[in-house]
């Protein structure tokens, strides 16, 4: 068996001389002693050839014994098949190896570009916490500005209304015709008032004459909105306490 783990294959090698016979010679006719040197002759031959027949015979023992044993044969095998599996298990190794590593090598640059984002969308949030906070604060500023204005708003309009009720009079129980009209309804009112509190209400001391609702089936009262103070003035001094609850100012 060679260093490489192979075996040179043995050939069958006859070392043994093949033997040397002698070109036959014409027999001839002799007397018995040549008749006797010549089977000695022959036996002689037979002999060596005999010897060299063994000799052969024995080489080609010693030949079969340096052949390969089937022990070896399934050994040789075995061997080379362990190291064929050997390389490709080594060879496959290789391969899931850098099939991991540029798995690895992909995810990495992947969660690199992860985390880039995530620290853009971090700082985005910060940014807009800011801005956010800062717009709140100033719709709260907003806010509060507007709410002092509406209170002065309101206040405003308060005063402005109660400034325009202020020369107002509210009449109550004033019969109310089906047809009525402002023009009737300043006739009645003037009639009213010259009955009740002896003052005589001139059309132009009227700005504004209506009637507002009321309870279902109760006579509807009359506001009346005079020019000025003094037409409301003259009214309510005059008016008797008896007949104090038909005529009131209005608030």
């Amino acid at each position: 068996m060679s260093v490489n783990g192979k075996s040179d294959q043995a050939h069958l090698n006859f070392k043994g001389q093949k033997p040397q016979t002698k070109p036959a010679t014409k027999k001839q006719r002799a007397d018995s002693n040549n008749s006797s040197n010549t089977s000695m002759e022959e036996l002689t031959n037979i002999q060596t050839q005999l010897e060299a027949m063994t000799n052969g015979i024995s080489e080609l023992r010693e030949d079969l014994k340096s052949m390969l044993k089937r022990e070896e044969i399934e050994e040789l095998i075995t061997n080379s098949v362990s190291t064929i599996m050997k390389k490709i298990e080594e060879s496959m190794l290789n391969q899931i190896e850098k099939e991991v590593k540029n798995r690895t090598n992909t995810f990495k640059e992947q969660i690199a570009g992860l985390e880039f984002e995530n620290g853009q969308l971090k700082q985005t949030i910060v940014e807009l916490n800011s801005s956010t906070t800062k717009s709140i604060t100033e719709l709260e500023t907003q806010v509060g500005k507007l709410y002092d204005t509406s209170r002065e708003a309101l206040k405003l309009a308060n005063y402005n209304e109660q400034y325009s009720r202020k020369n107002n009079v509210k009449i109550l129980n004033i019969t109310e015709s089906s047809n009525e009209t402002e023009t009737s309804l300043t006739q009645t009112v003037s009639n009213n008032l010259r009955t009740t509190t002896d003052v005589e209400l001139k059309p132009e001391d009227i700005i504004a004459i209506h009637r507002i609702p009321t309870k279902k089936g109760a006579i509807r009262t009359v506001i009346i909105k005079l020019r000025n103070n003094n037409a409301k003035s003259s009214i309510m001094k005059k008016r008797t306490p008896i007949k104090n609850e038909r005529i009131q100012a209005s608030r």
